[in-house]
């Protein structure tokens, strides 16, 4: 069988952007210090700093403890995209997430789980992204341009009632980022801005998915998308220890089909 190589040379590894995202990984999650930005952009990292394959995150990801490696996330409070293969606890890991955040932002829609479609909503316990953003039935963009399609869509009457959503959304966590096409990805992300009063903070993405799984029915996968670099950098978190099987041959069996190494 083939050798089974991540997509980051570390075990478990994630990206910090400064000198208090390794003191906070490293001391404690139950003593969260975040720094809220107060940008009416979706959030993003600025610089990038990786941890070590044994770093705090790396050691937090690898023991399974979702809780902890959610409290951490929080109070980092940078938006991360979160990879890895099958059985590795992507969806464990999304829903503690989302009960960590809620628990932060206990109003209504102020974390909202969005999912491409409706048979893995259930799984992300969250809704398609569809009617989230109010786009109708096999919806493609008019405008090649996102601000402007964006701004098409806020002006148009039937509009008025969704653009309250994504206003007050502080956290959303995209599941399966896999099938989002990317033009849809840039909408999504420009309503966010859009419709958010000047000072209002940040608006937090957490997308999961694996680009080594499906992707998207039409269009360009996601991580194409021109906001892709400005939300997320280089700010990832690959989970790598599989949980949901513990048969050697069949894990490693699994990854190598994963990268087509049979």
């Amino acid at each position: 069988m083939g050798q089974y190589t991540p997509f980051t040379s570390a075990i478990n590894v994630t990206v910090v952007d400064d000198q208090a995202d390794k003191e906070t990984a490293a001391s404690s999650a139950a003593h969260p210090s975040p720094t809220e930005s107060t940008s009416t952009c979706v959030a993003s990292p600025q610089t990038v700093e990786f941890f070590p394959p044994h770093g705090p995150l790396g050691l937090v990801a690898v023991s399974g403890d979702w809780d902890a490696l959610s409290k951490v996330l929080a109070a980092r409070a940078r938006s991360t995209f979160v990879t890895g293969g099958p059985g590795v606890g992507k969806s464990s890991f999304l829903r503690t997430l989302r009960t960590v955040l809620s628990n932060k932002w206990p109003g209504a829609e102020e974390v909202v789980t969005v999912v491409p479609m409706e048979s893995s909503a259930k799984t992300a316990r969250g809704q398609t992204y569809h009617p989230f953003f109010g786009f109708p039935r096999a919806y493609k963009p008019e405008s090649a341009d996102p601000d402007l399609e964006a701004t098409r869509m806020m002006s148009l009457r039937r509009f008025s009632p969704i653009a309250r959503r994504p206003a007050t959304v502080r956290a959303l966590l995209i599941d399966e980022v896999s099938m989002v096409e990317s033009d849809r990805l840039e909408v999504m992300v420009e309503l966010l801005r859009q419709s958010r009063h000047p000072s209002s903070p940040a608006c937090l993405v957490y997308a999961f998915g694996d680009f080594l799984e499906l992707g998207p029915l039409f269009g360009e996968l996601s991580f194409s998308a021109k906001c892709w670099s400005i939300l997320f950098g280089n700010s990832m978190l690959e989970l790598t220890r599989v949980h949901r099987q513990h048969q050697t041959d069949f894990v490693s069996a699994v990854r190598d089909a994963r990268i087509r190494a049979l």
